[in-house]
């Protein structure tokens, strides 16, 4: 192989082949709003007001498929917290809302398929 691809063992009975790593995705969030894509780097510029961020749908998305969240400022405590929250009543580790209040604190979630876990 060659940089930015992986071995694929494809289905049952297929010789592993190369294939490349799709390019990666930055999506800037500047006011409530859910991420176009699963797996994605987010920049949050929180423009003063408190915001939610909704996760895309983990069932209807691929298990495994990572949010890399970053909230790319700092935290005054007085209308910018930043809330994230699972889809149509899904999970982040277990509860429903994980809040960002920490200044430039950065955070992974991982789709388990029916929920989302959270590395950070």
């Amino acid at each position: 192989g060659t940089p930015n691809q992986v071995l694929s063992a494809g289905t049952a009975g297929d010789v592993p082949t190369w294939i490349d790593l799709p390019d990666p995705i930055v999506e800037t969030l500047t006011a409530t709003a859910s991420p176009a894509n699963s797996n994605v780097t987010l920049l949050i510029l929180q423009p003063g007001a408190d915001m939610t961020v909704t996760l895309p749908d983990a069932i209807a998305r691929t298990a495994g498929d990572e949010i890399r969240i970053k909230r790319n400022q700092g935290y005054t405590g007085s209308g910018d917290a930043i809330t994230l929250q699972g889809s149509s009543g899904q999970t982040i580790d277990g509860v429903a809302t994980k809040t960002m209040n920490n200044a430039y604190q950065a955070l992974t979630v991982v789709n388990t398929g029916t929920n989302w876990v959270l590395f950070d």
